[in-house]
């Protein structure tokens, strides 16, 4: 997961979500219409629309789909569930039967799940503080942020500074 910036909102994105991002973004590519520089322009609720089904806790929650639970759940079972396989596999690899050291197990794998939801909490605390951070910056210098509230770009002439080469043959050998 990661995170991923719309409209001023830093939002935590799962793997299947990117595939979501990566939907979006080819829907919203440039099209040949005639001439290149035609750009399909997209309806703004439906960029909207878009924006919200990617945003976090925006989904239905559903139990057995993973990529709509909280966050901090979702540590959770991946901090269990790499417990659980990895004293499966220690069992596997030692020749033991899979009841040895079973309380030990299942106190571990608790351990792990507590740890786990802990680490998601303070991982969504800092996305959210990064968050409120950034938009107060943005209400102090709105000015800044003017530029890029065009969802559609703008052209590389408008981002990219000049560049001229330095080559010797350009240069005076006198120095």
């Amino acid at each position: 997961m990661g995170p991923y910036r719309a409209n001023g909102s830093v939002f935590l994105v799962s793997y299947h979500d990117k595939l979501c991002i990566l939907l979006f973004v080819m829907q919203t590519a440039v099209v040949c219409i005639g001439s290149m520089t035609e750009a399909v322009r997209v309806d703004p609720q439906e960029v909207l629309r878009r924006e919200n089904y990617i945003r976090e806790y925006q989904r239905p929650r559903n139990l057995r789909d993973p990529f709509t639970w909280k966050y901090p759940y979702r540590t959770a079972g991946v901090g269990v569930l790499l417990t659980l396989g990895g004293a499966h596999l220690h069992n596997l690899w030692m020749r033991k039967p899979w009841h040895y050291a079973l309380y030990g197990r299942i106190a571990g794998v608790i351990a792990a799940g507590v740890v786990a939801y802990g680490l998601g909490t303070l991982r969504e605390r800092q996305h959210r503080t990064k968050e409120a951070v950034t938009e107060h910056y943005k209400s102090l210098h709105p000015d800044d942020f003017t530029v890029v509230d065009d969802i559609y770009g703008r052209a590389f002439a408008a981002v990219l500074l000049p560049w001229y080469p330095r080559r010797p043959h350009y240069r005076d050998n006198r120095q």
